[in-house]
């Protein structure tokens, strides 16, 4: 990367990082595949509502503290809700792409209000469950705005809300400390 002069070529520089970015944004795309492929393949009639968050905050959180775009987990919901509209998931909810979409800004959104807790898994797991929370609300707006009925679980919406925040905070907490983890381990190896 440096020129005859020994001096820094800016243009490579410049392209190397636009091809880091692009290596980037295709994995954080990916790992929106990848949620809405996990959410059409794992559908065990369980009734337990929340329980893909396991997968799916778990999966949003690994992005987020994975990648450099400030707005990576958004991204990720990008790319969860645009895949989502593929026919063939067998989804059979018309608005499932706005449940997809919505975590990902509410974590960056969060992830950046605190800087000073952004290394903390505890935070970083409130975050989670907050955002994955977000689907209950939101399923609830789309019933009182198009009639689209979702069911309505045993203690209104209560239990979904319960269930999510925790199921969400469960994943994020893997996926944090997941990350945290290997982050520390490859530190103390190098020391």
């Amino acid at each position: 990367m440096k020129n005859s002069n020994g001096v820094l070529s800016l243009k490579k520089l410049s392209k190397s990082i636009e091809r880091l970015n692009l290596i980037s944004m295709i994995a954080l795309l990916g790992l929106g595949f990848l949620v809405v492929f996990l959410h059409a393949r794992l559908r065990y009639p369980m009734q337990i509502h929340g329980r893909h968050g396991l997968e799916w905050m778990a999966l949003l959180m690994l992005g987020r503290l994975g990648a450099r775009q400030r707005w990576s987990a958004t991204i990720s919901s990008i790319g969860a809700a645009g895949f989502a509209l593929l026919p063939g998931w067998g989804l059979n909810d018309p608005y499932i792409s706005l449940t997809f979409l919505l975590p990902g800004p509410a974590i960056d959104l969060l992830y950046h209000a605190a800087r000073r807790l952004q290394n903390k898994a505890w935070y970083l797991s409130i975050i989670g469950g907050l955002a994955h929370a977000t689907k209950p609300v939101l399923r609830l707006g789309i019933s009182a705005v198009t009639g689209w009925k979702y069911g309505s679980p045993k203690g209104g919406l209560a239990y979904p809300l319960i269930s999510h925040l925790l199921f969400g905070m469960i994943g994020a907490l893997i996926g944090s400390g997941a990350f945290l983890g290997i982050r520390w381990l490859i530190k103390k190896q190098k020391e």
